[in-house]
């Protein structure tokens, strides 16, 4: 028996980067993934790639709480639960800060902060 046995995981941002490589680990170790990416096809494409039955890909922009609804609600149907979130999906702004504009303060925070916070909301129940 391998260490996740049994549990189910959604991964946010996980069609690329660290939070690809978080979902795969999760699922070799024999939990059940959702691979949650604002971009469903490249989402696809990760899972396709695992060759997993155990693996799902669902459409997640964390900045709306209607994905949220949508994706976990999708999770549970595939796998009958939701044990386990991983908040991934973040945002980096690589310049200075005096050069940020407010339009990119702005969408960090919704990715950033607001996004777990209904990720958390959706994932709790």
């Amino acid at each position: 028996m391998r260490e996740l046995d049994g549990q189910v995981v959604l991964v946010t941002g996980a069609n690329r980067g660290q939070g690809k490589v978080v979902a795969e680990y999760l699922l070799s170790l024999g939990a059940s993934v959702a691979f949650g990416a604002r971009n469903a096809h490249l989402a696809e494409e990760v899972v396709t790639s695992t060759g997993s039955s155990e693996a799902l890909a669902v459409q997640l922009d964390v900045t709306k709480n209607e994905d949220w609804k949508a994706a976990t609600a999708e999770v549970v149907k595939k796998f009958g639960r939701l044990d386990v979130l991983v908040n991934n999906a973040g945002l980096l702004i690589r310049k200075p800060f005096i050069e940020i504009k407010m339009e990119e303060y702005e969408q960090l925070i919704q990715v950033n902060q607001l996004g777990v916070f209904f990720g958390m909301q959706a994932a709790i129940p």
